[in-house]
């Protein structure tokens, strides 16, 4: 039997030390989300034999913002090609219940198992997929293996990479070293990620890139309103951020409505009692579905309505970017036509921050008080505020191809959809 890489060797010895812990954790995570489905499927078990002439497609979207960029590929292979059929494992819940709302013919979800040889085995030889396609950063050394060993070919779709991954020590590059080895293709979403790749070792040949796949999700006509009250959004929040940037709207803005929905609506009821322990008028939205004329800060505490809330606000604050979280997408609000204003910290989306930029579509802040200065300015601008807010619009309609080039690259590599 070949022996393993060494690299390979250490990460097995370092699962095995830590399974103890890992079986608690998805034990408590399954009891907190209520999901027996999630424990089975962790370790490959309730999983469905895949029959039939097609074997199907596998597609591993880690959350919501992965599906998101998912999810207009899903769509047209399902319409184009209504013979595939196609399997979705995610790691978190939230993304399981989006997936489940989409209620789309010919697609499987489950969860992804734990990342031990003999699990994905399990997984391999029940699911039987002829490729799988895992969406931006997610790389599994040993899923990456298994597949490799049983011949199942990998592309990672819509790759980006983040400065922590670039920056990380010499031990954590081994192992993403070891993993890209087991890869066919790259198709990056910016060539900052095209680069990042390659500093990690992946051949420059097995690299292209091809745009940003989240811009096809947000081709979308306007949406219904979900509240009455003219309101500003901040959006995906961080703990911390959440509660500076409450503080600052209702200092400066106390006869207003600020809508404020954090990154994890869980953290929605803590911030809430934060906020009234200070006198601030507050409500949820979980509780209450429409809020006072007096409410000056309304957590939106719910899943499946950011987009909404998103496209009837005045102006979006986009979260995670005051601290150095890297930021969050910045492209639903251009793509609505929002006045829009972000953090320092944009590393996540620095492509689509510089374009924006440049199209004078953003306006990008240092720090929390010059976040109140915006507030103040956009009072007193607002028509000047709204006419970068249509060229944001504008430079977003003109990146929306980008599915058709992922389908058409994907139909050239010959081994995802067949007839």
């Amino acid at each position: 039997m070949k022996r393993l890489p060494k690299t390979e060797q250490l990460y097995r010895l370092f699962l095995r030390l830590l399974s103890p812990l890992l079986v608690l954790f998805i034990l408590y995570w399954a009891v907190r989300n209520r999901s027996w489905r999630s424990l089975s499927n962790r370790f490959a078990c309730s999983l469905h034999a895949e029959t039939g002439k097609n074997k199907p497609l596998w597609m591993h979207c880690a959350s919501v913002g992965e599906l998101n960029a998912a999810l207009p590929l899903i769509k047209q292979w399902r319409q184009s090609h209504p013979q595939n059929r196609i399997v979705v494992t995610t790691t978190t819940a939230t993304a399981a219940r989006l997936l489940k709302r989409q209620a789309l013919p010919g697609v499987r979800h489950y969860y992804l198992p734990l990342d031990y040889p003999s699990i994905h085995k399990r997984f391999i030889r029940v699911v039987q997929p002829r490729c799988v396609l895992v969406l931006e950063t997610e790389i599994w050394l040993g899923m990456f293996s298994q597949c490799h060993r049983y011949g199942v070919p990998i592309i990672i779709l819509n790759a980006r990479l983040s400065q922590r991954t670039l920056k990380a020590r010499r031990w954590l590059g081994s192992y993403f070293r070891a993993s890209l080895a087991y890869v066919q293709l790259i198709l990056a979403r910016s060539q900052k990620d095209v680069d990042g790749y390659c500093r990690l070792g992946m051949e420059v040949e097995k690299i292209e890139r091809l745009g940003n796949l989240k811009y096809a999700s947000l081709a979308e006509p306007l949406l219904p309103r979900l509240i009455e009250r003219n309101y500003y959004l901040a959006a995906s929040t961080h703990p911390g951020e959440d509660y500076e940037v409450a503080q600052a709207f209702c200092a400066n803005c106390p006869a207003e409505l600020l809508v404020l929905a954090p990154r994890y609506p869980r953290d929605g009821h803590k911030l809430y009692k934060k906020l009234k322990k200070h006198g601030v008028k507050v409500q949820l939205r979980s509780q209450v579905k429409q809020p006072a004329n007096e409410t000056v800060i309304y957590i939106a505490d719910t899943l499946g309505e950011l987009r909404r809330f998103i496209s009837h606000a005045q102006w979006v604050f986009t979260g995670g970017s005051l601290r150095p979280h890297g930021g969050h997408n910045l492209l639903e609000p251009a793509a609505f036509g929002v006045v829009q204003v972000t953090g320092p910290y944009t590393s996540n989306f620095a492509e689509e921050t510089a374009a924006l930029l440049k199209v004078d579509g953003l306006s990008q802040i240092q720090d929390l008080q010059s976040l109140v200065h915006f507030m103040q300015s956009y009072k007193r601008n607002e028509q000047t505020y709204q006419q970068g807010a249509e060229r944001a619009r504008r430079w977003v309609q003109q990146q929306s191809d980008v599915v058709r080039r992922y389908d058409r690259r994907l139909a050239e590599a010959g081994i995802c959809l067949q007839e």
